[in-house]
């Protein structure tokens, strides 16, 4: 049940360093103690099927937070590592993930995003982004050109569209991932 998650959270919330959700087919928000987890720096969530993000999902800090799914803003600190893997419902990244300021690698797979927000360019310290078989998306963000930390872009599987824009040096979306020295 919930309550007994997140009894188990609250546990052991300074320990855990490493969240992997995996296959739990009707597991439609990740909340219930997520907030106790201060020391988490990987979060992996795998092939869940039902699984939305609200669009202000963890923006607004208070008693509701634990309540409203994940609780991005509490993690900003710790979380170095996040990966979105096969989230079918998943069609808008939560803008809330952009309070990660100490991420350092986002893999996006599987998941139905027709564009990344503008506002990835807030991910300051992110070194590595992977993203693979996201067939609708066609363009990337002008915000990529922000990520100075940016060490490695990896694009695989995605559709024509993108895989054009992104070539050297004529691609309409080379000039914004040039800076990168492993593409």
């Amino acid at each position: 049940s919930l309550s007994e998650i997140e009894e188990a959270f609250r546990s052991c919330s300074s320990s855990l360093q490493s969240l992997e959700i995996r296959g739990c087919e009707k597991l439609r928000s990740v909340s219930g103690g997520l907030q106790h987890l201060t020391a988490l720096e990987s979060v992996e969530l795998i092939n869940l099927r039902e699984l939305r993000f609200d669009e202000t999902e963890g923006e607004e800090e208070g008693e509701e937070e634990e309540h409203r799914g994940m609780p991005w803003r509490r993690l900003a600190q710790c979380l170095h590592s996040l990966t979105l893997w096969e989230l079918p419902k998943v069609d808008d990244l939560p803008k809330a993930i952009c309070y990660l300021t100490a991420l350092q690698s986002l893999a996006i797979v599987t998941l139905p995003l027709k564009d990344l927000p503008e506002w990835i360019g807030c991910l300051s310290s992110l070194q590595s982004l992977e993203i693979r078989y996201c067939k609708y998306l066609e363009s990337l963000p002008e915000a990529l050109q922000k990520l100075t930390s940016l060490q490695q872009f990896r694009l695989h599987d995605c559709n024509e569209i993108i895989k054009r824009r992104c070539e050297s040096p004529d691609g309409e979306d080379w000039p914004k991932i040039q800076h990168i020295p492993h593409i």
